[in-house]
């Protein structure tokens, strides 16, 4: 299928589609791959990827997510309508996309960091520890949280930026 010519991938396009909703897991990692590989194709594809996000598969689910971040800021709308999904595997891939989509992802990381379940406030954590500094002020919402998993998650990822900023706000820190 890679080796096709660019035109011949575009009319399998409805087909890779429908492939990441088959019962068959290797038809399901098999078009994300696809996708993962081709970001102009995959730009044609958000909606079924980000349903991806949710698939029950890790392998299908982690490239889906590498898809949605190699099409970058025309995937952020639906990346973030899904990390506000109720279902809890859709949330944290959503917030690996978006940790991969850096700067334009951080308004809604800052948000998820304020508002949902602890498995939402993790995830947003983490994904601005991918980010970078730009995330760090986000990052200081998250070390006040009640949940310790989520201030766990939170200077773990002012660990991982490493400036000298970020590790600043973890020494008044502890483990409360």
């Amino acid at each position: 299928l890679l080796m096709l010519a660019p035109a011949r991938q575009e009319e399998l396009l409805p087909t890779l589609i429908e492939a990441l909703d088959d019962g068959d897991r290797s038809a399901r990692f098999a078009a994300a791959y696809v996708f993962w590989t081709n970001a102009a194709m995959a730009r044609k594809a958000i909606d079924p990827l980000v349903t991806a996000l949710g698939d029950d598969d890790d392998d299908v689910q982690q490239t889906a997510a590498a898809a949605l971040c190699r099409v970058g800021a025309p995937a952020l709308e639906a990346v973030a309508r899904a990390s506000r999904s109720d279902d809890p595997r859709t949330t944290i891939g959503a917030m690996h996309v978006l940790g991969g989509l850096g700067a334009a992802a951080v308004p809604e990381l800052t948000d998820a960091l304020s508002n949902g379940a602890v498995h939402r406030r993790v995830a947003a954590a983490q994904a601005c520890g991918k980010i970078g500094r730009l995330a760090i002020t986000p990052l200081r919402i998250a070390l006040q949280d009640p949940e310790f998993a989520v201030r766990h998650a939170a200077q773990q990822a002012l660990r991982y930026i490493g400036s000298a900023e970020a590790l600043g706000l973890l020494e008044p820190v502890g483990n409360r």
